[in-house]
């Protein structure tokens, strides 16, 4: 069925794939990992479009959530924040400036983008929201 999804979408204005989003974050065992290879590689198998999985920012392989084979296996690293540069010291979900700057680092040596598909604040005023989206942008882009 997953394949007949994607080819059912592919070429109607659709751009890249995501394969799964937000995988769960457990200590990444052999059978995970295998799992959402197979899922990229049929993803591979019926579109040429880029493909990635979305983690949460928090997530990485040094910390075991996941294999660096799967971010090998994608076109881009697709990441979801909540972390909010204008307070750099605390974590958000387990997402660190640290963890931010590994992700981009490891998309880089891979010659990849980084991606981040999610990232905003809940339960503030517009005001609040504003200034969170124009500091993560800012900060965004003087790391590259």
């Amino acid at each position: 069925m997953f394949k007949t999804t994607l080819q059912a979408f592919n070429g109607y204005n659709v751009n890249t794939f995501m394969v799964l989003n937000e995988p769960q974050a457990r200590k990444a065992t052999t059978s995970e990992n295998n799992f959402i290879l197979s899922l990229i590689s049929a993803a591979n198998s019926v579109t040429n479009k880029p493909i990635s999985v979305r983690f949460m920012a928090g997530y990485s392989t040094t910390t075991g959530h996941y294999s660096p084979a799967i971010d090998q296996a994608t076109d881009f690293l697709c990441r979801n924040s909540y972390w909010d540069p204008r307070n750099p010291s605390i974590s958000v979900y387990g997402t660190t400036e640290t963890k931010l700057l590994t992700a981009l680092s490891t998309a880089h040596s891979q010659n990849k983008q980084l991606w981040i598909t999610e990232f905003g604040k809940s339960n503030s005023d517009l005001a609040d929201q504003q200034s969170y989206v124009k500091a993560f942008v800012a900060y965004a882009k003087s790391k590259g």
